[in-house]
């Protein structure tokens, strides 16, 4: 018979921190608003489509490439109706940026639905509505309060295939 000595606890994290992977938060945003959002040195709250009792939020994500949520609408040319932007026509009509930011003050999506006051019912419109845009819920996150520039790390603007770095706060 084998007996199994415990792992001491100083090995456990050591080994469960070498696999663990470093995260990235990405404010995704259209180029044409970085200036606005550096001159106020904060990302500011979202307060537009909240609703009942809805905190404002600074959305932030882990996706390392695009957050496909952050794509912005626009009238085509040839009827004037209101389209979805892919990716591309976004970087075309309005240029893609992001600014990577501090974990500090970020809620998980499922934290910021109870701590945001997020209605069940529209927190689950937010889902569904997301994932048909290629969008991960579990790549969402947020911060109830500005995100100042002292919690920021850099800026990056998308062009020929890479973010290019723009300035390191």
């Amino acid at each position: 018979m084998c007996t199994v000595t415990p792992m001491p606890k100083s090995i456990k994290i050591l080994i469960n921190n070498k696999y663990k992977k470093k995260v990235n938060y990405y404010h995704y945003t259209p180029e044409c608003r970085l200036p606005e959002i550096l001159k106020s040195k904060n990302i500011l709250l979202i307060k537009t489509h909240i609703q009942g009792k809805e905190k404002p939020c600074a959305w932030v994500s882990t996706n390392q490439v695009w957050e496909n949520t952050a794509t912005k609408m626009a009238y085509a040319p040839s009827d004037n109706q209101l389209i979805q932007l892919d990716f591309e026509q976004q970087l075309e009509k309005f240029g893609c940026a992001r600014i990577q930011v501090k974990p500090t003050n970020l809620l998980s999506w499922e934290k910021l639905k109870n701590t945001g006051q997020i209605d069940s019912v529209v927190a689950n419109g937010y889902e569904q509505a997301g994932k048909k845009m290629g969008g991960n819920p579990n790549q969402w996150y947020g911060s109830l309060a500005p995100i100042h520039i002292n919690d920021w790390i850099k800026i990056e603007v998308y062009r020929n295939g890479e973010w290019i770095l723009v300035q390191k706060i």
